[in-house]
């Protein structure tokens, strides 16, 4: 009979997590996350093959709260209140969780096919709604555009880019709504 385990994948997860916002991605070292969880760090390679391994867990985590939030009551009869409630959410998202925000869309993380299902589980509110909406045929691109405004405004918010002054939550809002506007005008004319 093997021994219980001192730990969880979840708890490794959230621990990878927890250490990526408050330290960044360079502090994260095998050692440091399995001291962070009460285990030693060859414990965390029967688990995890590699400190990628491990980011790509934690990424999925972060992408499975993430679809969570997208599903919170989509309501097709109000498809301009739940596209602005999914922006809002996505955005207080990646706002509370820059550096695994940042993680989620990086390079690495971008090319592990390991991440597909869950980036498509965190889309697929989304897609599902714009589906009923603007009709199957233009729901990917309708999906790339919000996505593309959400993702370009949120990565220079959290860089702190918008520095000429004005209300960045105005901006935001304002973009949405251009944005929603015309996705709803152009299922009218389909």
């Amino acid at each position: 009979m093997s021994a219980p385990a001192k730990t969880s994948d979840e708890a490794i997860c959230q621990a990878v997590r927890l250490l990526l916002e408050s330290k960044g991605e360079a502090a994260l070292s095998m050692q440091s996350i399995a001291a962070e969880v009460g285990i030693r760090a060859p414990s965390l390679y029967k688990r995890f093959a590699d400190r990628s391994d491990l980011l790509s867990a934690a990424a999925r985590d972060a992408l499975r709260e993430l679809a969570e939030l997208m599903h919170d009551p989509i309501v097709v009869e109000k498809t301009y209140e739940s596209l602005e409630r999914m922006a809002h959410l996505y955005r207080r998202f990646a706002k509370k969780n820059p550096r695994t925000y940042a993680l989620i869309f990086s390079e690495e993380m971008a090319a592990r096919e390991d991440l597909m299902a869950a980036r498509l589980a965190a889309t697929e509110p989304l897609l599902s709604l714009l589906t009923k909406t603007v009709g199957k045929e233009a729901a990917l691109s309708a999906a790339r555009l919000l996505v593309s405004y959400l993702h370009g405004f949120v990565s220079m918010e959290l860089a702190k880019t918008f520095r000429f002054g004005g209300n960045v939550n105005d901006a935001f809002q304002y973009g949405l709504t251009k944005i929603t506007d015309s996705l709803l005008a152009a299922k009218e004319t389909l």
